[in-house]
């Protein structure tokens, strides 16, 4: 900790467990090219998962997560900045720049021999086309990243990939299908109980969609959650009471969910819940906001 490797050292702890990117910034100024690009690395992680007080700076934290990230990959130049750039560019909503990057993502694993992030890439691929609802695109993209990581014991690629093609097989409203594709995924994860509480739910087993709440309950009281994590359980307990979608306090709890969304999260969770806010809208007769919604949907979508 006191030698000339100590910048080194506060990095790879940034990595492996600690958050030191408080700390890192104090030594931005005696890092080593290689160095800064690591941090930046760290940086852009920091701020996405640091919640934005409101709207205006959720725009603008999204502006630095991608400056940092473009940093990130000028110093470092190799396949892991490169999807740590393609994030960046995920989470700002920015789906396009991700597409156009196929053959430079591809190329530079491809030179390095890096299988992961060829497989990586092909997720994200998948998964930005998914939040805009092309799933004929995500599906040949998934494919690619699942032939790819056949044979392989990078069993948490494929779990995401499965965990994403189930929620979007959700908005589909195919939801045996949804089933398939989430059984095999982490059983305890809080984002694949959540989802199979959904699907269980809509096709009428309240049983053991409340039984799924019921321990993802467990794992949000030994941990800390953002709120819109807390606020999609909320949500999904209110989809076990009939006729939910005419409650007025069900349209207020999914605007607040938006709001919490649009300030934590990427634009692929706010287009889960699209179907579901504008039929509450169109059942408690509130066609203004229903347009204004479907027309914000579309424009983000484009």
């Amino acid at each position: 900790e006191y030698s000339e490797f100590a910048i080194d050292w506060i990095i790879i702890q940034g990595f492996e467990k600690d958050n030191t990117y408080e700390q890192l910034c104090e030594y931005e100024d005696y890092m080593s090219d290689r160095q800064k690009g690591y941090y930046y690395i760290l940086a852009l992680r920091y701020l996405m998962d640091m919640p934005s007080d409101n709207k205006k700076k959720s725009l603008e934290k999204k502006e630095e997560i991608v400056g940092y990230g473009e940093k990130a990959y000028k110093y470092l130049n190799s396949s892991f900045s490169l999807n740590e750039l393609m994030t960046a560019y995920y989470w700002a909503n920015d789906y396009s720049k991700i597409h156009q990057m196929e053959s430079e993502a591809v190329s530079i694993a491809v030179r390095e021999g890096n299988v992961y992030q060829l497989a990586n890439y092909y997720m994200l691929d998948g998964t930005a086309y998914a939040c805009i609802d092309m799933s004929d695109m995500m599906m040949k993209c998934y494919r690619r990243a699942m032939n790819i990581l056949r044979n392989t014991n990078w069993k948490e690629l494929l779990e995401n990939i499965y965990y994403n093609i189930g929620a979007t097989l959700i908005t589909e409203k195919k939801y045996d299908e949804a089933l398939i594709y989430l059984d095999k995924c982490d059983a305890d994860s809080l984002y694949v109980l959540h989802k199979k509480a959904i699907v269980l739910i809509r096709m009428g087993d309240i049983e053991q969609g409340k039984a799924c709440i019921a321990k993802a309950e467990e794992i949000i009281a030994q941990n800390v959650c953002m709120e819109s994590d807390l606020l999609k359980f909320e949500e999904v307990r209110m989809e076990c009471i009939p006729d939910f979608t005419e409650s007025k306090d069900y349209m207020i709890l999914l605007e607040k969910l938006m709001s919490k969304l649009e300030q934590e999260r990427h634009f692929g969770h706010i287009f889960f819940y699209k179907d579901i806010l504008i039929e509450t809208y169109i059942k408690q007769r509130q066609y203004k906001k229903a347009l204004d919604f479907m027309n914000g949907i579309m424009k983000r979508r484009s």
